[in-house]
């Protein structure tokens, strides 16, 4: 079973310039030494798996494309990912849920993100 993190401070914000656009990340302060201290093995998408402890430095942007289609770009202390077509069911099994909700963020707000509507070009009238 799953245990909850603790909340972790928020020592401060940047935007990490790796990525294009850039990232906005926050570096984060864990209460706990056990848990900064302890590695663990964190589920990421597509099968992949970051042992490491918990993230000092962490940002993620979701990214919904369509009715169950995501982009993700992920910071995890120096490591950096980008996923660009995840289903709902790839993100759920995760580890980010439970990160995120050490940071109170909900998960499941995020995925929820109205889709991009594909507007159509405006039509300019001829003139004649």
């Amino acid at each position: 079973m799953d245990v909850a993190l603790p909340e972790p401070d928020v020592v401060s914000c940047f935007f990490d310039d790796q990525f294009h656009p850039h990232l906005p990340a926050m570096c984060l302060d864990w209460s706990d030494e056990t848990l900064r201290c302890r590695i663990q093995s964190w589920r990421l998408p597509e099968d992949l798996s970051l042992t490491s402890a918990v993230p000092n430095r962490f940002g993620v942007d979701l990214r919904r494309y369509g009715p169950d289609e995501y982009a993700v770009r992920l910071l995890w202390n120096e490591s950096r990912f980008q996923w660009d077509s995840l289903s709902r069911m790839q993100l759920l099994e995760t580890s980010l849920p439970k990160i995120l909700a050490a940071m109170g963020t909900d998960f499941q707000y995020m995925l929820e993100q109205p889709v991009p509507s594909v507007t159509q070009p405006t039509l300019r009238p001829k003139v004649a």
